[in-house]
């Protein structure tokens, strides 16, 4: 038997009335479980709590000998307020659990990695005026657990990011994976701005699309077959 908390990452329906979940787990790492009767008329309340990036305590039949695990019980480990309910956070939120099922991969555990999604999806739904840069500063964030942080060594000599080495170099227009000086300003100050209720660095439409799509660049270039995200394109239509 495997009690745990989890993070549903990804849902499949089987047949009428089950489905099979895709969870990132806070002791199992990524498992894959499957559960009977959710789609019931008489009780909506399964359906609903079996949603993508949804928060749960998960108890399940478990062998390290299967690869699906059928759910025993299943409740809230925390309950969104705000997420539901608005269309950029959202949208947020389904950018966080797309990237970070990029990056786990595997059935070890990731208890910091865990941590530090559900926090930051409690986080985003706690605030009170959205912080447009959120997925930015925790693609930041995130990093650092993955093992490529940027590396904070910006100056007026060092002044463009480069992708590879993850730190700041000098400029050179030659090399593809170094990026202009001007977004590797605003690059070095995200990197100095915690994941926090306010909305301390301001960003231009166009600068935060620039941004996301370098910092995706980024992953790609640390994560082997990172392939494409579906969700940029959806959030940048939003915000």
């Amino acid at each position: 038997m495997l009690s745990t908390r989890g993070i549903v990452f990804r849902t499949c329906r089987f047949k009428e009335s089950s489905l099979i979940l895709d969870v990132f787990t806070e002791q199992k790492g990524i498992q894959s479980f499957f559960m009977n009767s959710v789609f019931n008329s008489k009780n909506t309340r399964l359906s609903s709590l079996l949603q993508v990036s949804n928060i749960l305590e998960i108890v399940a039949y478990y062998s390290d000998k299967k690869e699906i695990h059928r759910i025993k019980e299943v409740n809230p480990d925390y309950l969104y307020e705000s997420i539901p309910n608005d269309i950029r956070k959202s949208a947020i939120a389904t950018f966080i659990i797309e990237l970070s099922r990029r990056c786990v991969k595997d059935q070890s555990e990731h208890q910091d990695f865990f941590q530090l999604i559900r926090r930051c999806l409690v986080l985003l739904d706690r605030q009170p005026t959205l912080d447009a840069n959120f997925h930015l500063k925790f693609m930041i964030k995130l990093s650092s657990y993955l093992g490529f942080q940027p590396l904070k060594n910006y100056s007026q000599t060092n002044n463009a990011f480069d992708l590879i080495n993850a730190q700041f170099i000098p400029f050179n227009l030659n090399n593809h994976y170094c990026i202009d000086p001007l977004l590797s300003e605003k690059i070095f100050k995200l990197l100095n701005d915690e994941l926090k209720l306010e909305n301390a660095f301001k960003l231009s439409y166009e600068d935060r699309s620039r941004m996301l799509d370098t910092l995706i660049e980024y992953y790609k270039v640390h994560i082997e077959n990172f392939g494409d995200l579906k969700s940029p394109s959806v959030y940048k239509s939003i915000l």
